[in-house]
């Protein structure tokens, strides 16, 4: 490595640090906030270690688990309330047809963030699983997980007959206001690939019938996913993932009954794990050159952490030694 390739990580190592410290500040404000809250239902109810992996029966406490998980994400959403009226923001920009507004745009989607953010981090730090893990692998699988959790989670908000996302807090309980985002609109902003797998994606989830509880536990699955980049302890979030997978299973098997649909059902779901990360790496992309000094501070965090794994893979890629022509 030259002394300019070293003058480049040192000022790479400091910008990264000063944002990380700056999230990190954030984030414990946030944490702080969620400390004062009383959530709905006993949190020691939602603990893995209460699922019981020796059969497949749907025991009573389990049924407490899911129901007390379902209702602290309902109270999620419902501290977090979202604004889905962003159409006539970007209306605005969109006919200026130039690179600033362009620009601007992708600082208005990407602002559009924070509040699926602070809902991630709500649910997650009311799981008594989560909060027990590293604070460094709290914020990597914040960071890794947030857009493919809102991706997910709002397929319990899309209306496929109008192709609409509403402002929901429970489909299956109650609306949070009559604000609704058209996907059509989006369909402007976005890519053809992107709107059409997006699309397909959430009719796809809609069409496992898993209801808001299997919804729900999928999504844990989605936030402790074992294979994000820094993580200290993948031993103990795999376990934890391991046991989520087995509820959801015998969720399924509880609702639907044992029967070859039910197992087929429960592996297509899991297989949507893959398939959905490549739909937020899609999503992502679309942000990821947005204006910086526009953005507030979670949305800045997550692009910061995409940019610094793409600056990470490309810094490692050119200090690969090239494979020598001699036979």
């Amino acid at each position: 490595m030259n002394s300019n390739d070293c003058l480049d990580e040192k000022i790479h190592y400091l910008n990264t640090s000063a944002q990380m410290e700056h999230f990190k500040t954030t984030l414990d404000q946030f944490y702080l906030e969620i400390s004062q809250m009383d959530p709905p239902g006993d949190i020691n109810n939602v603990k893995c270690d209460l699922i019981e992996t020796s059969n497949k029966k749907l025991k009573e406490t389990e049924k407490i688990l899911v129901n007390t998980l379902v209702s602290l994400y309902h109270f999620s959403r419902s501290i977090n309330p979202i604004d889905l009226n962003v159409e006539s923001k970007l209306m605005s920009l969109r006919g200026q047809r130039n690179r600033l507004s362009s620009v601007k745009i992708k600082a208005i989607l990407a602002n559009f963030l924070s509040i699926p953010i602070k809902r991630v981090i709500t649910f997650a730090k009311m799981l008594p699983d989560f909060i027990e893990l590293d604070q460094n692998d709290q914020l990597n699988l914040i960071q890794a997980g947030t857009l493919e959790i809102t991706i997910c989670s709002s397929s319990s908000m899309y209306d496929r007959e109008m192709n609409k996302f509403e402002n929901l807090i429970s489909k299956e309980n109650h609306v949070q206001n009559s604000d609704n985002l058209k996907l059509e609109f989006l369909k402007r902003l976005w890519t053809e690939d992107l709107y059409e797998k997006t699309v397909v994606f959430l009719k796809s989830i809609n069409d496992f019938n898993l209801g808001e509880r299997g919804l729900v536990i999928f999504l844990i699955l989605i936030l402790f996913s074992p294979d994000r980049p820094r993580l200290i302890n993948r031993n103990k979030i795999e376990k934890i993932q391991s046991k989520f997978s087995f509820l959801l299973e015998k969720y399924m098997i509880w609702k639907d009954g044992l029967n070859e649909t039910t197992k087929k059902n429960y592996s297509n779901v899991l297989l949507k794990l893959r398939e959905l990360r490549e739909l937020a790496e899609m999503h992502s992309s679309l942000i990821l050159d947005a204006d910086l000094s526009a953005l507030e501070p979670f949305p800045l965090a997550f692009i910061s952490n995409k940019k610094e794994e793409s600056s990470l893979v490309q810094r490692t890629d050119t200090r690969e030694e090239p494979l020598s022509n001699e036979l």
